[in-house]
């Protein structure tokens, strides 16, 4: 099973968290001027009185400049109108109160409207497969995330009087889906519920994805309800298999070992079938269970087991190896959040308002698309896969190439293996059997589809109830589908 590297460059990180905001600014000066031609000029139609002094597209410059050199409050922006008034005496008077009272009451919907046509243009012409190899039966490979942003400060006027480590200092959450073969951002869903569950939203991020997609996601996304709908829209799944939930064994496909990894793959049907808490998953799946022995060569109690479920039930079209390596590409929506929050500065919320917040939140997924594909640009001229193209050393050494008058990409592909910036990907190495066609012993025919019970709850608890309304959303959203 995985086998950890020792990380190369462990060293290496940011001077100063200011610096990656920087050099994004001197990487995109060129560039963002023409990606914003692509802002809304207004949030709504206009109606009876006076135009405002600002347009949404100069409002939406306003913030990319503020984020782009680093700035760290909403005031900035406001002085980056005013640095910007080019001898406009109404410009000049304008106060910041005027530019955080627009900002808040300024829907979200110009600035995701932005994001949504970058991600489109992005998502056209870069080559999928790059980042990550595709089995031939996926269209597509997403990874399915949620992350909680970072408390507002708690000096802010609405936040004074809660105490440090209250849930409403949290600037909410945030579901996203993330593209592994293109490393882009695909959608995002902010909610201001920090502590809502991943499984509403993500229902409204997989619509429209195409069939026979693939989707990656972690135990916070596990439900029978969740799986039987991802069945019933035509999309692939991996995920972990929670140690609690039961199995029944249908058939046995294959077992296998080596001196460190012992295979198992079989299919189940998951849930139990009988007593008060029964609850059952209406699909069939394939469990593909795989133990890394502590001693080469024999078992003992200390071998650790990790087991994954898919409904891609052939193993001839996607191996337990390959399976457990894509799984493990999960951790690049996380290191994806990493740029947002790190590099871009988003652990600094600017204001406790909603509309703020996301103006915020897609400002910096508009800058964090335009690095990944400056990386995967990167990547294609180095012929190299794109996780192993630094993002961090991109953003520290590119731009001193730049400012040097010098080719920076070109430059920084030829220094790249000498200096580190592209070197082997430090991520995990799978050491998994990978039986031969002939030792798979699968059935005549696949298990049929059986009735789902999604009540594994006491009725009437308040576990019970949340279960409900997620299986009926679930549900509907299946039937829509």
């Amino acid at each position: 099973m995985p086998t950890k590297r020792r990380p190369a460059h462990a060293h290496d990180r940011l001077a100063r968290p200011g610096d990656a905001a920087n050099s994004i600014a001197v990487l995109l000066r060129d560039r963002i001027p023409v990606l914003l031609q692509q802002c809304p000029e207004s949030e709504r139609p206009r109606g009876r009185g006076r135009p405002p002094l600002v347009s949404a597209q100069r409002l939406w410059g306003a913030v990319l400049q503020a984020m782009l050199h680093g700035f760290k409050s909403q005031l900035d922006v406001w002085r980056v109108v005013i640095s910007d008034a080019s001898g406009d005496p109404r410009l000049a008077k304008l106060s910041d109160m005027a530019i955080y009272q627009r900002l808040a009451r300024m829907p979200p919907s110009a600035f995701s409207h932005c994001f949504e046509q970058l991600t489109a243009r992005f998502t056209g012409f870069l080559k999928a497969g790059r980042a990550v190899k595709s089995p031939a039966f996926a269209t597509g490979i997403y990874a399915l995330d949620q992350t909680v942003l970072d408390p507002v400060c708690s000096r802010l006027k609405l936040m004074r009087d809660l105490p440090k480590g209250h849930h409403d200092l949290l600037a909410g959450a945030v579901g996203c889906l993330f593209d592994l073969q293109r490393q882009l951002w695909v959608k995002v869903k902010f909610s201001e519920n920090s502590m809502q569950n991943e499984k509403p939203a993500a229902l409204e991020l997989i619509q429209g994805l195409p069939q026979r997609s693939l989707l990656i996601f972690d135990l916070g996304y596990f439900s029978f309800a969740w799986l039987d709908a991802l069945q019933e829209r035509t999309l692939y799944f991996i995920s972990r298999l929670p140690q609690k939930v039961t199995c029944q064994e249908i058939h046995k496909i294959c077992t296998s070992k080596n001196a460190r990894v012992r295979l198992c793959e079989s299919l189940v049907y998951l849930g139990a079938t009988k007593g008060t808490g029964a609850c059952q998953a209406a699909y069939p799946v394939r469990l593909v269970e795989i133990t890394r022995r502590k001693f080469p060569g024999k078992d003992s109690p200390e071998d650790e087991t990790w087991r994954y479920v898919t409904n891609q039930l052939d193993p001839r079209e996607l191996p337990a190896k390959e399976l457990a390596a894509l799984y493990g590409r999960r951790w690049d929506i996380e290191m994806a959040l990493k740029l947002c929050k790190t590099e871009l500065n988003l652990h600094l919320i600017w204001s406790a308002h909603a509309n703020v917040i996301q103006h915020q939140l897609f400002a910096t997924l508009f800058l964090a698309q335009v690095v990944q594909v400056l990386r995967f640009e990167i990547a294609e001229q180095a012929g190299v896969p794109c996780c192993e193209v630094s993002v961090e050393l991109m953003l520290r050494w590119l731009p001193q190439y730049l400012s040097a008058g010098v080719d920076g990409i070109e430059r920084f592909i030829r220094d790249g293996r000498h200096l580190g910036f592209i070197r082997p990907f430090r991520g995990i190495e799978y050491d998994v059997p990978r039986p031969r066609t002939k030792r798979y012993d699968l059935p005549p025919e696949w298990p049929p589809q059986r009735r789902a019970i999604y009540s594994g709850h006491k009725r009437g608890s308040p576990q019970r109830k949340q279960q409900d309304r997620l299986n009926a959303l679930l549900a509907s959203g299946a039937r829509a589908a």
